[in-house]
């Protein structure tokens, strides 16, 4: 603080220092939207620092298999049914599920903690979708300039977000937008979502297409757009068709 002409706290100015003082390589300085967290990666505690120097320690999840949603918290392995449902834990997870979404096109999954795109603490590796860091991963999720997350396509199964939110997700797509594109025979239950999700067919803020398929106790604060003419768009679900 003594070093900033503003007598605050920044994160890199931080990170130098804790790195001088504790060694290079023993934390990690991470950034929870408008807050700065230090990871002492040794014992992996975790700490909150406010620009004016007030300390407080936090308990922070970290996901020993980030990418793996068939390998619980504590390594356990899921079978993906509703007595061992897929968990997600991290944003790694999430990808991981839109990228090979077929493997998973029948599961029940459940998310397992609120995760929120903007924040390093969501993240775990960022070993995913080619990149090597969380900040690098984060960056393409978040940037706007380009298509961000990838809705996850054609779900048959059962999600339960247990309460928690997904939080500052970004998609601009062609094609129907949500957190999923497309699903078919599903439930999605106990879920909020917020941010920004944009596409060309069915938009909304959960599903874009839905058939033949249940939401329950969800609820949308993001901010939803079709960039044409066609589709639908609704807060929850663009369009929801039944068929016998």
């Amino acid at each position: 603080m003594d070093k900033n002409k503003y007598g605050n706290i920044t994160k890199t100015e931080l990170a130098n220092e804790l790195n001088n003082n504790a060694g290079n390589g023993k934390t990690e300085v991470l950034e929870d939207e408008n807050k700065i967290i230090v990871k002492f990666i040794d014992s992996n505690r975790f700490y909150e620092v406010d620009s004016n120097g007030n300390i407080s320690k936090i308990d922070v999840v970290v996901d020993n298999n980030p990418g793996n949603i068939e390998i619980g918290i504590n390594g356990e392995k899921l079978k993906g049914t509703e007595e061992s449902p897929y968990e997600i834990w991290c944003i790694e997870d999430l990808v991981e599920w839109s990228q090979n979404y077929s493997k998973y096109q029948n599961a029940y999954i459940q998310l397992c903690r609120t995760l929120n795109f903007n924040s390093n603490l969501s993240y775990t590796n960022g070993k995913i979708l080619n990149c090597n860091t969380i900040d690098e991963l984060k960056d393409l999720l978040t940037d706007t300039t380009g298509s961000g997350f990838t809705p996850i396509e054609n779900f048959s199964g059962s999600f339960n977000g247990q309460e928690y939110e997904i939080k500052n997700i970004f998609e601009n797509k062609e094609g129907n937008a949500g957190l999923f594109s497309t699903t078919t025979n599903s439930i999605v239950k106990n879920l909020t979502i917020s941010g920004e999700i944009a596409g060309t067919i069915d938009v909304g803020g959960l599903i874009g297409y839905a058939e033949n398929s249940i939401v329950e106790s969800c609820g949308n604060n993001a901010n939803i757009k079709n960039n044409s003419s066609a589709g639908h768009t609704a807060g929850i679900i663009g369009c929801a068709v039944r068929k016998n």
